[in-house]
């Protein structure tokens, strides 16, 4: 007697969900197999069932995601470049004003200082873009209210740090270039740094929720990193406010200082270690901030294939069932 066919495992339905919609279309779902496609518009009930998961979104939401973590890491390259372009033009025009003409090198500081100016204007540029397309919301509204928030003021602040700056680096190349003063626009570049600071926070909320999806632990331990130096970098931005207010404590009303010697080597040690790490935190920062994007545009990608996969299996799942 010949073996029968073991019939089909039929996956159960999904009668332990009350409340499960298509994602896409508000279909009731209930009474259906699991692995099987929405009637009304042919979504995967997985990827209503998993909403949650990152590598269950959609591939084209994914997508422009990494576009935004490639323009945010474009973006800290370019800062980084412009360091190490100071300092090696530092080290470097010390070296030829010794051997070459004194405006030879003033005119190699001059290139380098153009090169600088656009080598900030692009970074400026590329993370105003990469901010805007990482914080993209989510096509079947899945986030949650605090998220959403975050998200909306983080693009909000970008747009305002990031046209500001532009804005204030143009009025401060105008006005010298017609001999006016221009310390003006340096005592005012600390708007635009705190309205970055609100923007960051606002990313970071909205990465590390993004890193729970996916799920990953080491990427949230290095976005709460770079979220902390940013309260640095921050406070950075606010140190000729801070030297102002410093001094004043230190000098009385009538122009002798308020503390003995002693007291004011200790406060000149302590000024000093501050300052030192004030100086530190923007490198830290930008460390932090590189290795995050570094990480979540592997994840991203990583995401991306397995919901390209599963889309694609689940559009030959909808054939096969319209065929038959």
């Amino acid at each position: 007697m010949a073996d029968q066919p073991h019939p089909p495992i039929v996956p159960p339905p999904l009668s332990q969900h009350t409340d499960l919609s298509c994602i896409r279309c508000d279909y009731s779902l209930i009474g259906l197999s699991h692995d099987g496609v929405c009637p009304e518009c042919g979504t995967s009930i997985q990827h209503s069932i998993h909403d949650n998961r990152l590598d269950y979104a959609d591939p084209a939401f994914i997508a422009r995601l990494a576009r935004g973590a490639t323009l945010l890491k474009f973006s800290i390259n370019c800062v980084v470049a412009l360091i190490i372009a100071a300092l090696a033009g530092l080290i470097l025009s010390m070296i030829l004003s010794l051997v070459f003409n004194r405006d030879l090198v003033e005119l190699g500081w001059g290139v380098l200082g153009v090169a600088a100016v656009m080598l900030g204007l692009l970074s400026v540029i590329t993370w105003l873009m990469g901010s805007l397309h990482l914080l993209t919301p989510e096509p079947n509204g899945s986030e949650t209210l605090r998220v959403a928030i975050a998200r909306a003021r983080a693009r909000a602040y970008g747009k305002f740090a990031c046209v500001s700056i532009l804005v204030l680096v143009g009025a401060q190349f105008v006005f010298e270039s017609f001999g006016g003063d221009a310390t003006i626009f340096s005592a005012v570049v600390f708007l635009p740094a705190l309205a970055f600071f609100v923007h960051f926070q606002g990313l970071c909320t909205f990465t590390s929720w993004l890193a729970r999806r996916i799920p990953d632990k080491i990427l949230l331990k290095n976005i709460q990193r770079a979220r902390i130096m940013a309260v640095a970098v921050a406070l950075w931005s606010l140190a000729p406010v801070l030297t102002v207010l410093a001094d004043s404590l230190a000098i009385g009303p009538i122009g002798r200082p308020r503390f003995t010697s002693f007291g004011g080597s200790l406060i000149g040690i302590a000024w000093s270690i501050a300052t030192l790490f004030f100086i530190l935190s923007p490198l830290f920062w930008l460390g932090y901030t590189h290795t995050t994007m570094s990480r979540l545009l592997k994840a991203l990608r990583r995401a991306q294939g397995q919901s390209l996969i599963r889309s694609s299996t689940d559009h030959s799942t909808s054939d096969a069932n319209i065929n038959e």
